[in-house]
């Protein structure tokens, strides 16, 4: 057990794109999520505790250039936090950042405008998910 953790360590480590991971801890997401979640729904805990627990293995980014293709990412617009789509692709024109989302369960494709005063949440990769584990696992045996 404690070498296929190493392995999937090991190999999440050496993925460039998880650089971003090794700055962060748990607590930083959920109090970025949090955060935001404050500034959408002001003193409802309820909405704000709900949608945390909805959004337990995501977290919050504001930068088109942190989102990876492939990945499922919720949003919330007006209020409603969405069930969530796969990234397919992402298209900068006129209108503004544009992404292309499939729905899993029906497959259909559709677009949501990133600068259309959404919230987007991005689902950790398991990868991302070992490196907060091991970095969490360091921090607690200091």
């Amino acid at each position: 057990m404690e070498d296929d953790f190493n392995g999937l360590l090991e190999k999440a480590l050496s993925n460039d794109k998880n650089e971003e991971f090794l700055s962060l801890n748990n607590f930083k997401i959920e109090k970025a999520k949090e955060r935001i979640l404050k500034k959408i729904y002001k003193t409802d805990d309820d909405k704000i505790d709900t949608n945390l627990e909805k959004l337990k293995d995501y977290y919050f980014t504001d930068e088109v250039d942190k989102l990876k293709l492939g990945s499922y990412i919720r949003w919330i617009k007006n209020k409603k936090l969405t069930k969530g789509s796969l990234l397919v692709s992402i298209e900068v024109g006129i209108d503004g950042v544009i992404l292309k989302l499939k729905n899993t369960i029906f497959g259909n494709l559709y677009s949501l405008n990133f600068d259309d005063n959404i919230f987007v949440f991005q689902k950790l990769t398991n990868q991302e998910l070992v490196i907060l584990l091991a970095l969490e696992t360091i921090k607690n045996t200091k």
